[in-house]
C-alpha cells in the first residue's frame, strides 16, 4: 500500500495582535460545515467574559459554549479579550470586553454571553477578524465593515474617530475581498485579485509601504504588484503573507526576530524570508512577537520570541530565522493559531495541541504550566476540532461530528506505452485535508508520481480497459475506494508518399515520409513498411531514425498509372496507416536498324535487323515483324 499526503485546501490563518497582546484568528469560513454535531469550546483567561459562559470564572480545559448551542459556527475570531463568531444562517455574534465598542453593539457594556450583533441583521456576515480592540467582518453583499478602536485608523474609514456600531470601508468598494486580518493597531484585506490592501498603524512599516506613515484608509501594498498573495496574518507590529509560488514574505517590528530573517532590523518593505526557500509555505500566522507558517508538507515552522515555549521548539530560546517543529513530525499540521504568548496547531486528524503561555489555563492542558512543545489536548479527545482560535490569553475551537470523505471514480482514456496524467479527486464535507491512498495498482500498467497527481503509463503492447483503485482519509475516516477506469487504445499514426515516374523495366524508387505519432508527432523508426502497386505488395521497407523508408522496384509490364500504397501494418503499440500515390509507367523509346539484302527470286536469304535503346543499348528479347511490301512476312 502506497501513501501519499495532498497539500492543504487553500489556508489562511489571519492573526492580530498589538504591543500588548495578540489577536487571533479570523478563519474566513475555511470551516464552514453543514448544521449537523457541532459545538464552539473555550478555555482560559475569563476576566471580562472573553470565553462566553455568563460569568468571568476562568477555565483550564475546554468549556462548551452552550449558549450556542443549536446554532453552528463557522468562523471565529478572537482579539484582545473579545471574541466574535459567525453561524451558519450569517448571523455574527459577539461576547467579552467592549470599551472600544468593539462588539459592535453600540455601547461600549461588555458582555458573558455571546450577544447577536443586531446591526446585521438582513444581512449575511460570511467572515471576521479581531484586531487587538478592533473587528472587521464581511457580508454577502462584499461590504467590508470595520467596528471598535480607531487611534491609527485601523477602522479603514478615513479618520480616528472610534466606532461602536459597523461602518463600512467604502474605500474598497469595487474590490471583492477574499481575506481579513486584524493586528495590534492595523488591518490587513485580501482581494479576489490577490491584492493587498493596508492600513491603520505603521510606526515600524507593518504597512509595507515603504515608510513609517499611519494611514486612516486602505492603500495597496505595491510590493506585490504582480504577484497573487494566497494567506496572510497580522502580529502585533509585524505583518506576514505567503504569495501562489509559496514564498513566505515578512515586514515590520523584528526586534525579536519575529521577521524569520536571520537578525532583528525592522523592514517597512515586504522581504522574502529566505530560510524557508524552496519550501512552498500555504499557510501563516503571527502572534504578539512570534511567527509560524505551514508548507505544503504539513510542516510547522516558527521564529520569532519565545520566553514561554510559543515556538514549541522544546526550548524558550528566541529563534531569528525559522526553525521546524520537529515535535510534530509524522504528523500533518493543517492549521495553526498564534496568540500572545501560546499557540494552537491543528493536525489532519483533527487533534488539537498546545505550547506556550498556560498562565490562565489558556492551553486548555487542565494546569497552568507552560509547554515548550506542542502537547495534546486530552479533554478534545473524541471531539474532532474543524479549527483552533487563539486570543490574548484565551482560546476557542469549533469541533463537530465528522464527515466521511468520498474518493470519485473516473474514466480516462490513454495510448498505448504513452504516459497519461491523472488528478485524483475526492471531497470531504468537512473541507478537511485529504490523503489520498492506491489501494489496487493496475494490471497491464503503472503509476508513477504523488497522489493526487499521477501519471499511468501501460504495458508496451497493452490496448484496452486497465484500472486502479484509491481511497482517500480525512485523518479521522476513510472513504470507500474508488475505481479508475483507463481505456487504452492503439496510438493513432500517419505517414505519407510521393508519385513517381519510372520506365518499364527500368529500376524506380518508392519512397514514404515521416511515419509518426499523432499524438505527439514522435517520428517512429525500425517500423515495416509495406509498398503495393495496384494492390499488390512489391516489397517493404524500413523506417530510419527520420520514419522514411524506401524500397528500389524494377516496374513490371503493365498500365501505365499505377497506384503507389505505403502503409503501416501496426503493431501492439500503434495503430496502422497509409497513404497513395500515382506511379506513372513509361516504355523505352528505341531505334532499329537492318540491312539491305539481294537474292534470285525463290531463293532462300535471311532477313537481319538490329533493336537498341536510344543510348544504342541491345534491345534483348523482343519479338521483331518483317514485311516485304507491308505484307508481314513473320
Amino acid at each position: 500500500m502506497r501513501i501519499w499526503m495532498t497539500g492543504d485546501r487553500w489556508f489562511a490563518a489571519f492573526l492580530g495582535a498589538n504591543a500588548v497582546a495578540a489577536s487571533l484568528v479570523a478563519l474566513l469560513a475555511v470551516f464552514a460545515c453543514p448544521a449537523r454535531g457541532s459545538a464552539t469550546w473555550s478555555w482560559g483567561l475569563n476576566n471580562v467574559g472573553q470565553l462566553g459562559h455568563g460569568d468571568v470564572a476562568s477555565r483550564t480545559v475546554p468549556t462548551e459554549v452552550t449558549a450556542l448551542s443549536g446554532y453552528t459556527v463557522v468562523a471565529l475570531a478572537a482579539g484582545h479579550s473579545h471574541t466574535l463568531a459567525v453561524t451558519s444562517d450569517g448571523k455574527l455574534w459577539a461576547w467579552g470586553l467592549n470599551s472600544y465598542g468593539q462588539l459592535g453593539l453600540g455601547d461600549l457594556a461588555q458582555r458573558r454571553d455571546p450577544t447577536q450583533v443586531t446591526f446585521f441583521s438582513g444581512r449575511t456576515v460570511t467572515a471576521v477578524a479581531a484586531g487587538t480592540a478592533h473587528s472587521l467582518a464581511l457580508t454577502s453583499d462584499g461590504k467590508l465593515w470595520a467596528w471598535g478602536r480607531n487611534y491609527y485608523g485601523q477602522l479603514g474609514v478615513g479618520d480616528t474617530t472610534d466606532r461602536s456600531t459597523p461602518v463600512e470601508v467604502t474605500a474598497l468598494a469595487g474590490q471583492t475581498i477574499t481575506g481579513l486580518a486584524g493586528g495590534g493597531g492595523h488591518s490587513l484585506a485580501l482581494s479576489a485579485d490577490g491584492k493587498l490592501w493596508a492600513w491603520g498603524a505603521n510606526a515600524w512599516g507593518q504597512l509595507g509601504l515603504g515608510d513609517n506613515a499611519d494611514r486612516s484608509g486602505p492603500i495597496e501594498v505595491a510590493a506585490f504588484s504582480g504577484q497573487t498573495i494566497r494567506a496572510i496574518a497580522a502580529g502585533s507590529e509585524h505583518t506576514l503573507a505567503a504569495t501562489d509560488d509559496g514564498t513566505f514574505w515578512s515586514w515590520g517590528r523584528n526586534d525579536i526576530g519575529q521577521l524569520g530573517l536571520g537578525d532583528t532590523t525592522a523592514r517597512n518593505t515586504p522581504q522574502a524570508v529566505a530560510a524557508l526557500s524552496g519550501r512552498v509555505v500555504i499557510g501563516v500566522a503571527a502572534g504578539w512577537y512570534h511567527s509560524l507558517a505551514i508548507t505544503s508538507g504539513g510542516e510547522l515552522w516558527a521564529c520569532g520570541y519565545n520566553d514561554y515555549g510559543q515556538l514549541g521548539l522544546g526550548t524558550t530560546s528566541d529563534c531569528l530565522s525559522p526553525a521546524r517543529v520537529t515535535a510534530l513530525a509524522g504528523l500533518r499540521v493543517t492549521r495553526v493559531s498564534a496568540g500572545y504568548e501560546h499557540t494552537l496547531v491543528m493536525t489532519s486528524d483533527r487533534r488539537l495541541w498546545a505550547c506556550g503561555r498556560n498562565s490562565d489555563g489558556q492551553l486548555g492542558l487542565g494546569d497552568t504550566t507552560d509547554r515548550t512543545t506542542p502537547t495534546h489536548i486530552a479533554a478534545l479527545t473524541g471531539q474532532p476540532v474543524a479549527a483552533p482560535c487563539a486570543g490574548r490569553y484565551h482560546s476557542l475551537a469549533v469541533a463537530r461530528d465528522n464527515a466521511a470523505p468520498v474518493a470519485d471514480d473516473q474514466w480516462v482514456t490513454a495510448s498505448t506505452g504513452l504516459g497519461k496524467s491523472i488528478t485524483l479527486t475526492g471531497s470531504d464535507g468537512d473541507g478537511d485535508p485529504l490523503t489520498f491512498i492506491i489501494v489496487a495498482s493496475p494490471v497491464h500498467g503503472t503509476l508513477t508520481g504523488e497522489p493526487p497527481e499521477v501519471t499511468y503509463t501501460s504495458d508496451p503492447a497493452y490496448s484496452g480497459d486497465d484500472s486502479f483503485t484509491f481511497k482517500v482519509s480525512d485523518g479521522i475516516a476513510e472513504s470507500d475506494p474508488a475505481t479508475v477506469t483507463v481505456s487504452v487504445s492503439r496510438m493513432p499514426t500517419s505517414l505519407w508518399t510521393i508519385d513517381r515516374t519510372g520506365t518499364i523495366t527500368g529500376l524506380v524508387i518508392l519512397r514514404q515520409f515521416d511515419l509518426k505519432r499523432t499524438t505527439d508527432g514522435a517520428l517512429l523508426e525500425g517500423k515495416t513498411i509495406s509498398f503495393r502497386i495496384d494492390g499488390t505488395e512489391v516489397g517493404t521497407g524500413v523506417t530510419n531514425a527520420g520514419g522514411d523508408s524506401t524500397l528500389n522496384w524494377i516496374i513490371a509490364e503493365g498500365p501505365a498509372t499505377r497506384t503507389i500504397t505505403a502503409a503501416f501494418p501496426g503493431d501492439g503499440a500503434y495503430d496502422g496507416c497509409s497513404d497513395d500515390a500515382t506511379l506513372t509507367a513509361q516504355t523505352w523509346p528505341t531505334k532499329m536498324s537492318g540491312v539491305d539484302r539481294e537474292g534470285k527470286i525463290t531463293a532462300y536469304r535471311i532477313l537481319k535487323a538490329w533493336l537498341w535503346k536510344m543510348d544504342s543499348t541491345p534491345v534483348v528479347g523482343k519479338s521483331i515483324a518483317f514485311y516485304l511490301d507491308g505484307t508481314l512476312l513473320g
